[in-house]
Parts: structure tokens; sequence; C-alpha cells
């Protein structure tokens, strides 16, 4: 961008001869004249003006960026603080989403694991019997070992009812 798009009014308020509103014509047909800042247009505009204005242009020039680029910095800065909050505020939505589908899972799985955890429960209970039944020997805590002295059927039968107090019936015919 040159200058004279900045300040178009005063430009043609300068008094230009003719031969430079001719020159100024050609370059801005020709490619390559301007660049993007406009220091190509600068260096041309002080090049056809009175050394003192070109100077002013370029002093004026110089301190507009500043104020720009000062006004600009803080404000930069702010949208830079902003996309940085927006992206964490995504990031946390993100990570809220997956948690309340991991919640919702777990909530969806609770009954089948209240199910299984009976169904465990019993098969453990069920284990535990088909072991006790597949046992033929019968151990009595404070019993000592061979007391029965190869008979246990006669050892019970006798010992129990004396142990225990209480009469019992012989059931054999």
């Amino acid at each position: 961008m040159s200058l004279e798009n900045f300040w178009p009014q005063s430009f043609n308020k300068m008094g230009r001869t003719q031969r430079n509103r001719n020159k100024k014509d050609t370059a801005e047909s020709e490619p390559g004249e301007c660049t993007q800042d406009g220091d190509q247009a600068e260096s041309d505009i002080s090049d056809e003006l009175d050394p003192a204005l070109a100077k002013a242009l370029n002093l004026m020039t110089a301190n507009i960026i500043k104020v720009i680029d000062d006004k600009r910095s803080p404000l930069v800065e702010a949208i830079n603080n902003h996309s940085a909050e927006v992206q964490s505020a995504n990031r946390l939505d993100e990570a809220e989403t997956r948690i309340m589908a991991v919640e919702n899972s777990a909530t969806a799985q609770e009954p089948r694991i209240a199910e299984l955890e009976k169904q465990v429960s019993a098969l453990t209970e069920s284990l535990d019997m088909a072991e006790n039944y597949s046992r033929l020997n019968i151990q009595v805590v404070g019993l000592a070992e061979g007391t029965e002295t190869g008979q246990p059927v006669d050892f019970f039968e006798s010992w129990l009812p004396r142990t225990l107090g209480i009469a019992t019936k012989v059931w054999r015919c």
C-alpha cells in the first residue's frame, strides 16, 4: 500500500506538476513498483517532494505506524488470550462429553454386574456344597485322632449320647 491510500485528499492538494501526476499514473500501472507495506511508494514520494515535506511525511508515517502497532498489540494479546480460553473450553467440553458417555455406560452395566454377582455367589455356594458332599470323613474338633479304635460307627453311637446326655434309639432291625 502506498501512503496515497492513507491520505488521498492531502496528496491531491499538494500541487503536483503534470509530469509528477503522469509519473504517478505510470508507477501504479507497472507491476513490482510498490511493495506490500508501501516502501517503494514512500521513496518515490520523497524523491518527488520537497525534502522537508518528505521528512515530515516519513515522520508522520512512522508515528502513525507506531501508534497503530501500540494500539494493535494489546488487541492481539487479548485475541490470543481469548483464543486460548476458547480452546480450553472446547477441550473441557470434549472431556465432559466423554465422561458423561462413560457414566451412562457404567449406569447401564450396573444391573448386569449385580446379576453376575448373584450368579457368582450361587455358584460358589453350590461348589462348596459339592465339595462337602464329596468328602466321606467327619472331623470332630477336640477329639483326638484314632480314639474310635477302628470302629467309628460303634464309637459315635456310644460317645455322642454320653457326651450330649441324650437317649438314642437304635435304628437297626
